[in-house]
Parts: C-alpha cells; structure tokens; sequence
C-alpha cells in the first residue's frame, strides 16, 4: 500500500511537471527525524502542517467520440417536464475531491433551448434496482442550474460549471441527476452515452408538472446505458508521503513542515541536531523549510541526579519537599483524523433537518494518548444554510469502546454538560471550528472519551455536515426527531449506529512533577533549573552544624537548605553534631530547658514556648530572646533567665 501510495505520488509530480513544458521533473528528498533515546522521548512530524498541492484531474467516463446518443439522456424534451438519474461508480472515478463543474457531450437541434437544474450525491448502490429505485434529493443536493442550447446539431462537449462544487470523498459512487424545468416540448435533444452492464440510468417524463426530488412517486424506466461525462476533479495532494521505515518521510523541496518532540517522565529536551532553539524542554516544536535530505534528531537528556544524605542517621534525617517545587505546565494538541479530509457527514455532529438531534461518538484512550484538562476542542463543520445550530457539549469518561446496541446510549446528566455552542451559518466548506469549555473536562486518560452533542435549535434547517474519520467499530450512534429535545439521561429511542466518527482536535493541559523518585532512597531526577526545598532535622541530642555546600544553618534543629538544580548531578549532605562540649557552662538543665553555647552563639531550647532573657556579669538585660532560637552573642559570660527556673551561666568563645 505504501509503496503504492509513493508511486501514485511520483507520478503526480511528472504529470505536473509535464504539465509545465519542457522541465526537468521535480524529485522528492528524504526527511529522516530521530531521537537520541527512544526511552527519553519521541519525536513526530505533524502531516497536517504542510500546505498541499492543488491538483486537477479530468476524468473521462466512456468514448467522447462516440457517436451513440440517446434521446432520454440526460433528459426527454418531448413532454414539458422530466427526471432523470445516472450512476457513476467510484472505480470509474477513482479519485476523489471537489468536483467544480462536469462536460457532457449533448446535441439540441430545435429550435429552443432546455432548462435544467442539476444535482449530485454520493451513494452506496451501484444500480437501480426497481422502476421507482429513485435517490431521494433535497435543495441541498443542487448543485448548478443550466442551459442546454438549441440550434446544435451534432453532439458537441457542453460543460456546466457548478455553482457550488461536488465534494466527492470517494467512498461511494455518484449519481447524477438532472431536472427539466422548461415548461414546454421540442425535440431534437440527445446524448452521447455508453453501454454498461447493470441499469445505472433511470428516467420519466410528463406534462404540467416538476417532478419532486425529494419523492419522484412515478415508475422510471431502467436503462443499462449512461451519457458519457467528464468530471473535472480537483484535489489536494499532500507534499508528504510516509514510507514504510519509520521516521522517514519523502518530501517535495520547499516544503515548509512542523516536527513535534515530546520528552517522557524524568528526561527533557536538551536541543536540535539543527541548533533551533527550544521552545519548551518538555513538549517543543520547530518549524523548517525541507530543500535537501535532511535528518533531525530530538535531543533528549535524563534529569540529573540529586542525591539527599545525613552524614549519619543516627543524629538525624534528611527529607525532600515535594511539594515545593513548581509543576510545568504542558499543552497537547490531539487531532484524530485527518483535518484535511473532504469526506464529511450530515449526522456527525448533528442531523440538522429536523428540530432537535442527539449524537454520541468515542474516542478511545490509545487514540488521544495524554491525560490531562481539555479546555477547548476543535471539529471541521460547515453550515451552508440561512440559520445557525444552537448545541450543548457533553464529556464523560466511559470503559466502552463501541456502541454495541442502538439503544447503547451513555447515560448523562448536567454535571456532564462542558460547553454551550453554535455553528454559525453561511459556511460552505468545512471549517476548523473551536469551541471553549465553559468547564473544562478533567480526563485521567484511564478510560475512553465519550463526546455528544446535543442540538437544542428547534427548527429545521439544511446543509450542515462535519469531517468524518472511518472506523473499525461502530463509534458513533444518532438519533433526530421534531417536537422535543432528547433526555440525555434516558434518551429511550434506538439510535443508528455508524463506523465513523468526527475528526476532531482535543487541546490538553497537563501538569508534569520535575522531581522524580528513582528506586534508591534519597536519590531523585531533577529538571534542571528546579528550586528544591531539603529539610534536615536533628535527632534528640543532636543539633545541625553545617551542610555540605555550606548554605548557612538557621535553625540547628530543624533547617531548611534552598537549592537550584544545575544539568550535573548534586550531592547534599547534612552534618549533625551531638550537643555540650566545653563551651557552656552550668548548661545541664532540667528536661523542660536545654541552654549552651556554641560557635559563638546561645542556643535556648524549651518543650514549651517563652521567653528567655540574656544577662551580662552586672545584670543588665542583654537581650529577650524567644526560646528555640540562636542568638549571636560577643565572647563572654553571661546568665540566661527562663520564666521561673534558675538562671543558668554559659560562656561565650570564638
């Protein structure tokens, strides 16, 4: 298939450079994208960021220079009115895209012209079974109004340019309708046609008046002939192709393409083998030009290590505060689908010809991958008629990953509901259209996402469609009626499921933890530039006395050490000391109050709360100090005073 898919594509490119005169033919180079350590992260290429190339191709379905024509195809002009229908198979097509106008080779030899309106639509049968197998049309199926005109005797290539163009996915076959409208008779009239196996034209005929698109009511009569037509199709090819080797794309020179790296738990994005800078050492992306084969490489580097210590546990602990550093926000961008897809549908998201419609669709965990908080997200929708769609949006994450049933629906209920909408009208092509969560839905990644849409508007109106994807399994169900609005608790109705969903785009916002704990204790990744809190606390007996990178003790019992990742790897150990020595004088105390000296400072530590005040020889209030606290003090002796106990003496040195 892939190898099909390259040379579909190479050819395109000689026929375009054929097209162009006396050139060299335009060659693809190879786009190769790596990364240094699959484990660290991974890297991708956004398919949809290239622009595409316009692509027009003419195909012809039978011998334009035949000269077998018919006088019922494409219409009878011998009654005032008729009707008929066509079937063009997808395999005589064979390519898909919007269809702006179509060539029939017709003759008119009277001496007035006929009136036609012309519609299309993309079916799945491929003949026409029964005399009253009519397709059912509507307003929205009309795609150009025509003249055929008279004086031409011999069938000559007349070509009708559609007001609105055909978007055929070709997926289904076509069929052509044409309507004549004129209102009176003449003769002369015919087409040129070809033979074909199976009745692929239907057709009927009468005085005073129009046939109804919508229900003919009338037998036809079946023909296994058709009018030989050219469709003029036009396409947009994409000027990326993937190969079948991973990670390598073959490119048209110029393009202009957006490469993704996304770093897991633990690593980061350290740079690009192009020197681009990085935009985000988490989630980044750069935009370049491809000219030449060319091979990007992400890359990705592990957080380096922080490794907490006592010099030993016996005096005391040392702990990282978790929670004290800053998470990193991260934003995904999900697209299920393909956004530039022209194959759409009338029921997804919702069925807009009658008043009121419900749809479900799921979209599974694998697909959407992250977890996260989805603010806004993002369908291809167009509405073409004269009103706007009122809706309301519901998530819920739900085990399923199919409808299996038609009465399969999820049950909701208010707390469900994230957004109120509306598509507005006018919009003839399908068109990002973004819609922003009043609540955003918080989704653990866990189950599958379920979305519906319920569409609350109240009057009928035409022409709303949105980009579809095909799926395995039927992930969507709808149901439409007029009258009231769907219980979106008990919907209590069978809905028709579908093997096909909307493309869509899911905007996640996630936050990721730059502190990971490995499986060694005290030893943890972190994101460089991290400010880290790291607590030491001192055991019964024991007191702070420094630590390893000399950041000052504040508190020789309980002390906190402020630290900021660098990209090397970081030791830090706290040194604990047991308390007394010489220093202090009378410093034994009851069990309540522990007072000494040490470094140059009075140390008061009390079970409970108070206050201390520090004495000189003479008796004069030094200072009043809280208890629990460290207080520099000149070398001396001095006497220290807490609440009613005894004064205790210590000495002060340097």
């Amino acid at each position: 298939m892939m190898n099909k898919l390259l040379k579909t594509f190479v050819a395109l490119l000689a026929i375009a450079a054929a097209a162009m005169g006396p050139v060299r033919a335009q060659s693809t180079v190879n786009l190769t994208i790596a990364t240094n350590n699959s484990e660290w992260g991974s890297v991708s290429l956004d398919m949809n960021s290239a622009t595409g190339s316009g692509v027009s191709t003419e195909v012809t379905i039978g011998d334009t220079t035949s000269t077998t024509n018919n006088t019922y195809l494409p219409l009878y002009s011998l009654y005032e009115y008729s009707l008929t229908q066509q079937i063009y198979t997808a395999s005589e097509i064979g390519s898909a895209g919007s269809i702006p106008s179509l060539t029939m080779w017709l003759k008119n030899s009277s001496s007035y012209s006929r009136n036609i309106e012309i519609y299309m639509k993309e079916i799945q049968d491929s003949v026409f079974a029964e005399a009253n197998s009519w397709v059912s049309l509507s307003s929205d199926d009309l795609v150009a109004t025509g003249t055929i005109d008279n004086g031409v005797s011999d069938p000559t290539a007349t070509t009708f340019t559609l007001t609105t163009p055909f978007e055929y996915s070709g997926n289904g076959n076509l069929m052509l309708c044409i309507r004549d409208v004129t209102g009176n008779w003449s003769s002369g009239v015919a087409g040129v046609i070809v033979e074909t196996d199976t009745n692929q034209a239907i057709y009927a005929y009468r005085d005073g008046t129009i046939y109804d698109i919508g229900t003919p009511d009338v037998n036809g009569t079946l023909l296994a002939r058709k009018n030989v037509v050219k469709f003029n199709i036009e396409s947009t090819m994409s000027p990326i192709v993937a190969t079948e080797t991973e990670g390598v794309y073959r490119v048209l020179p110029g393009t202009e393409v957006t490469v993704n790296a996304t770093a897991n738990e633990g690593n980061y994005i350290a740079s690009w083998s192009n020197g681009a800078a990085v935009s985000s050492i988490i989630a980044a992306s750069q935009t370049l030009t491809v000219n030449a084969d060319l091979v990007l490489m992400a890359n990705f580097a592990q957080y380096p290590l922080l490794t907490l210590a006592s010099n030993d546990p016996a005096r005391g602990s040392v702990s990282l505060d978790t929670n004290s550093a800053t998470g990193i926000s991260v934003s995904t961008e999900v697209t299920i689908g393909d956004t530039t897809s022209t194959t759409n549908n009338a029921y997804l998201p919702l069925y807009s010809l009658y008043e009121y419609s419900l749809t479900q669709q799921i979209y599974t965990a694998s697909e959407i991958g992250s977890a996260g908080s989805i603010p806004s997200l993002t369908m291809w929708l167009k509405n073409s008629s004269s009103y706007s769609r009122n809706i309301e949006i519901y998530m819920k994450e739900i085990q399923d990953s199919v409808f299996a049933e038609a009465n399969s629906w999820v049950s909701l209920s208010s707390d469900d509901l994230v957004a109120t909408g509306t598509i507005d009208n006018g919009v003839s092509d399908p068109t990002a259209t973004t819609f922003t969560l009043t609540t955003p839905f918080e989704y653990s990644g866990n189950g599958n996402l379920m979305l519906c849409i319920r569409d609350v508007t109240g009057n009928w109106s035409s022409g709303v469609a949105g980009v579809i994807v095909e799926t395995d399994t039927n992930q969507a169900i709808y149901a439409y009626r007029d009258g009231t609005i769907y219980d979106i608790g008990t919907p209590d109705v069978n809905g028709t499921l579908l093997a096909r969903k909307n493309v869509v785009k899911f905007n996640i916002e996630s936050t990721m933890s730059p502190i990971v704990a490995t499986e060694t204790e005290g030893v943890y990744r972190v994101l460089p530039g991290t400010e880290l809190t790291v607590v030491a606390t001192a055991n019964e007996g024991f007191y702070i006395s420094g630590w390893s990178n000399n950041d000052p003790v504040t508190n020789d019992q309980c002390d906190i050490a402020t630290i900021t990742m660098g990209v090397t790897d970081l030791s830090l150990t706290a040194i604990f000391e047991t308390r007394g020595g010489t220093e202090g004088i009378d410093e034994a105390d009851d069990q309540s109050v522990v007072i000494y000296a040490s470094e140059g400072s009075i140390h008061i530590d009390a079970a409970q709360p108070a206050e201390a005040a520090i004495l000189d020889l003479m008796g004069r209030r030094m200072a009043i100090v809280a208890t629990g606290t460290c207080t520099p003090m000149p070398t001396g002796v001095y006497f220290v005073k807490v609440g009613t106990l005894p004064a205790r003496k210590v000495v002060v040195t340097r």
